[in-house]
């Protein structure tokens, strides 16, 4: 971060900070919307992105939630390394 804030400029730095904070904000109310709208109960556990993807999109949409939850991990596990 240091390095961006000094090459692009720290005003920068601090619009896409704000910027993407409310992206995230908006992606993670929009998820707490679609699950209550497909009546999936968060109390009971049963609401994961594989079954979120399955209900929405079918097999293929279980198949993508899967793959995305996995490529973060690792992609965690590497910039950790």
């Amino acid at each position: 971060m240091p390095y961006v804030a000094r090459t692009g400029g720290l005003g920068w730095v601090i619009i896409l900070l704000v910027a993407f904070a409310f992206l995230s904000d908006c992606a993670v109310r929009l998820i707490f919307d679609v699950v209550e709208m497909l009546g999936m109960h968060r109390a009971a556990g049963d609401v994961t992105y594989q079954r979120l993807g399955q209900t929405l999109f079918g097999s293929w949409g279980y198949l993508v939630a899967s793959w995305s939850v996995t490529l973060q991990q690792v992609g965690a596990c590497v910039a950790y390394v």
